[in-house]
Parts: C-alpha cells; structure tokens; sequence
C-alpha cells in the first residue's frame, strides 16, 4: 500500500510540475504572440511611412521633369525664333 501511496505522490508532483511547465509555455506563447502583433504594427506604420515619403519624392521629380521639358520647349522655340530671325537678316543684306 506504501508503494502505491508513494507512486501516486510521484505522479501527482510529475502532473503539477507538466501543468506548471504547461501554463508556463503558454504564458512564453502569448508574450510572443503580443510581440509579433506589435512589431507587425510597427512594420505596417514604417511600410505607410516609406510610401508617403516615396510619393511625395515621386511627385517632386514629376514637377522637376515638368519644368526642364517647359524650359527645354522654350529653348527649342528661342532658337527656331533665332534661326527665323537670323534667315530674315540674311535675306534682307541679300536683297539690297
């Protein structure tokens, strides 16, 4: 009878030591579950950020380009202005 009260003290000490290494695996499993959320959150709101910032260096660049084909348009018209202008002066020594 001394056996068997000592096997099961034995496996009642075994059962509470599962069942604390138990509560303790999942206490460890939603710290890291807590972890992860807030990490992922932090990822997402650096992921919105970079786009926010590639967007706005996208819509300065578009500007940018806007403005040399505006100041090249120019350039090309002042010098077919030039060009005419150049072949009227021509024309005039020409004639006289």
């Amino acid at each position: 009878m001394e056996a068997i009260k000592s096997e099961l003290e034995d496996s009642v000490e075994v059962t509470a030591a599962q069942l604390e290494l138990r509560n303790k695996r999942e206490n460890e499993l939603q710290d890291l579950k807590k972890t992860l959320e807030e990490e992922t959150r932090a990822h997402e709101t650096h992921i919105q950020e970079l786009r926010h910032k590639n967007n706005h260096a996208v819509e300065e660049l578009t500007e940018q380009l806007e403005n040399v084909k505006r100041v090249g348009q120019r350039s090309r018209d002042h010098k077919l202005l030039a060009t005419c202008c150049w072949y009227q002066i021509i024309f005039i020594l020409h004639t006289e």
